[in-house]
């Protein structure tokens, strides 16, 4: 009996452990460079600083084997467009690596990284909207001619998010890239954890909506999710990530029943006025 019983627990135990150290296996297995943004901008000289910080999923990566790239766009004459390169220069804090981007101006910066670790490439994105009325570029990027053409993972219409939102259907899809593992298999990664992966649609885009989140509602506009998307290229021997601070939907978190209450309510109040001041006017 007793002999019976260890059987069963065994044969209950080992397939959930199973489960749970592949699932664990799997999850270590997203490997990354990817940045990740403060919460709090500051403000100087007329403009706004934004901090951001590059985070490696493995040991290993040195400040030395990392090449940054800031591509600023903004408006021009003839609702063109000016795009500008430059660089800059990380530092260390804490074994940390940072950088600070200030923008005096309207323009939209594309923030890229690239670095090897090891024997794998990894090519990091971010997507930050500058504002500030000193007219001014960062005083400590250097400006540079040629813009790279590194692989990266591209927002459609990512020209249009400010305020990435959650509950908004977000489309992804790789450029410059020359070899694509196979199959196809999109990671996601919220707030340092693994969330699931997604093989890519047709046409090689990726779709994923940010599900809503109660405790951003809780929190307030500013409060962010940080959302990071990973690609693997080249059979596994690189990869490239896309950085996303992902906020409170403005409506996603209104209540339906509250609002149908409201809608109910008010034209209650509408009718009864109606009858009221209908029968007063024919009394009179």
């Amino acid at each position: 009996m007793r002999v019976s019983l260890i059987f069963v627990l065994c044969m209950t135990i080992l397939p959930i452990y199973h489960i749970l150290v592949n699932e664990a296996a799997a999850q270590s297995d997203v490997e990354c460079v990817s940045w990740r943004m403060d919460s709090q901008e500051r403000t100087r000289d007329n403009g706004i600083v934004t901090s951001y910080e590059l985070i490696c999923s493995r040991n290993g990566m040195k400040l030395s084997d990392i090449e940054l790239v800031f591509v600023s766009v903004r408006r021009g004459e003839n609702n063109g467009e000016i795009v500008e390169a430059y660089t800059k220069e990380l530092y260390e804090v804490n074994g940390a690596y940072r950088v600070d981007i200030y923008s005096g101006r309207y323009e939209r910066i594309v923030l890229l990284a690239k670095t090897r670790v090891g024997e794998k490439q990894f090519y990091a994105k971010a997507l930050l909207n500058g504002f500030g009325e000193s007219g001014k570029i960062d005083p400590e990027a250097t400006r540079i001619e040629v813009v790279h053409n590194w692989p990266q993972l591209y927002l459609s219409g990512e020209e249009y998010y400010y305020y990435v939102q959650t509950g908004t259907p977000l489309n992804i899809h790789i450029e410059n890239a020359a070899q694509i593992k196979e199959p196809q298999v999109m990671h996601i990664i919220e707030n340092n954890t693994p969330t699931g992966a997604r093989m890519s649609e047709d046409g090689g885009f990726y779709t994923y909506t940010p599900p809503h989140d109660e405790t951003l509602s809780q929190t307030g506009y500013s409060a962010k999710n940080d959302l990071v998307f990973v690609v693997e290229l080249e059979n596994g021997s690189s990869a490239v990530s896309l950085y996303l601070p992902v906020h409170r939907a403005y409506y996603g978190q209104i209540s339906l029943n509250g609002g149908l209450a409201v809608i109910a309510a008010s034209a209650l109040f509408c009718f009864v006025s109606v009858l009221y001041y209908g029968r007063r006017f024919r009394w009179n």
